[in-house]
């Protein structure tokens, strides 16, 4: 029936996206949770540990980049003195939750550009293979991390035209590496150019910097 062939269709729109999250998550464990705080990453885990205890970003340690890789890190931190679980452990955890998150807005990314699920999931896929990225998922925190899943979902968020999420999202992405301010104005451009009439450039544009 007809009720029948739409909840399958709903099912399969849910069903991808947790394969690919599960995926990811496989392969990325396979690096292990033991790896070396490199330089960024244990600036990052320093910071996150002053966070929760309540200290501002800056105030702890100075660094270049944004303070939302902080804030995300802290996060893990402060959640792991109510589990009673090791910080830099859970903060790891957090880290792998959103490596897995990415992987996942790849493959949204991908079925958008090319309306191909299948295209998508490929992309997933190759995404998920990319060693560069998966050997730090369970060893950070990386600071890039969070930044490149702000930048790819900023990007599906201009394919669907949801011009308040995609400036949402680059707003996001800058805050976390300064140099992504070239996504806010992607998609500040895209806002004025996807437009069909004048004033819809300006509702587009508006909701954008909002």
């Amino acid at each position: 029936s007809s009720s029948q062939s739409r909840s399958f269709s709903r099912i399969g729109v849910f069903a991808v996206p947790v394969l690919v999250f599960f995926i990811a998550a496989f392969a990325y464990i396979q690096f292990g949770f033991e790896g070396t705080l490199q330089q960024d990453d244990a600036v990052l885990m320093y910071s996150a540990q002053q966070f929760a205890r309540g200290v501002p970003v800056y105030s702890s340690i100075w660094k270049a980049k944004g303070p939302v890789m902080s804030m995300i890190a802290g996060a893990g931190a402060y959640a792991a003195s109510f589990l009673g679980t090791n910080d830099l452990f859970t903060v790891r955890a957090l880290f792998l939750f959103l490596s897995c998150l990415t992987a996942v807005a790849v493959y949204y990314l991908g079925n958008s550009l090319f309306r191909s699920p299948k295209i998508g999931f490929l992309a997933a896929l190759i995404f998920t293979g990319f060693v560069g990225f998966g050997k730090h998922a369970c060893s950070g925190p990386r600071p890039k991390t969070p930044m490149l899943l702000f930048v790819v979902l900023c990007l599906w968020l201009i394919t669907r035209r949801r011009w308040w999420w995609a400036g949402l999202f680059s707003s996001l992405a800058v805050l976390t590496w300064q140099p992504t301010g070239v996504y806010v104005v992607a998609a500040l451009l895209f806002a004025v150019l996807w437009a069909e009439k004048g004033q819809e450039r300006w509702q587009n544009l508006l909701k954008c910097v909002a």
